[in-house]
């Protein structure tokens, strides 16, 4: 072997050796892993699902009601199903697609359902206050409260019974829209709250205006 052929052979033997040397003293580095969110302790998880869902608004609909979060793992829906029921409104517009969604959702899910909004609100006009004294309070709540409670009676036939108070009916007074499970005795309330001063009524003046209470439609 010439002397050539000897150095390449020992620079080719001293960069092995030192490959190995720095190889070994990498394996011998502890590891360090990035924490995901399902490496957390189960305390912290359950503050960020909290964090999440607060206040979260989701379509009451067999196929839409499931946010996507949900669907990433047994493990993480295992977890937080339970805090997105909790937390969140369910809202819907279309009574048989509300009716469809409670109906499919699993009863245990069900039970942790706080509030379940029926929006089929009509616009309260501004109306005097002496309106109120006449007994037109109630004039636009009726509606409202007639779905409501052909909504109670529909799920009641399908065996589901809800904890008092989750199903609300929007309803608007004076333009602004109020969701609540006593619609009648929302409007009236709000309209006897008013500061405005109650003319004195004239009976005939006002069945001539107004006409029979038998032209609202419930």
């Amino acid at each position: 072997m010439s002397r050539g052929h000897q150095n390449i052979f020992k620079l080719h033997h001293k960069a092995l050796s030192e490959a190995r040397a720095l190889t070994s003293s990498v394996s011998l580095q502890p590891r360090v892993d990035v924490p995901s969110l399902l490496t957390l302790p189960a305390e912290i998880r359950n503050l960020i699902y909290k964090f999440i869902f607060q206040g979260t608004h989701a379509p009451a609909h067999p196929r839409r009601a499931t946010p996507a979060v949900l669907r990433v793992c047994r493990q993480l829906k295992g977890e937080a199903s339970g805090i997105f029921y909790t937390n969140s409104s369910f809202d819907f517009h279309d009574f048989h697609v509300g009716v469809a969604w409670l109906v499919r959702l699993d009863p245990e899910r069900r039970k942790l359902i706080t509030e379940v909004r029926y929006d089929c609100s009509d616009e309260l006009c501004e109306q005097p206050k002496w309106w109120a004294r006449m007994g037109g309070e109630g004039c636009v709540g009726l509606k409202e409260q007639a779905r409501l409670d052909a909504l109670r009676a529909t799920l009641a036939n399908r065996g589901i019974v809800l904890m008092t108070g989750v199903l609300k009916v929007g309803v608007r007074i004076r333009g602004v829209l109020v969701w609540t499970s006593k619609p009648v005795d929302e409007v009236s309330r709000s309209l006897r709250s008013s500061d405005a001063e109650i003319p004195p009524i004239d009976n005939a003046a006002s069945t001539e205006a107004f006409g029979s209470t038998r032209s609202f439609e419930v």
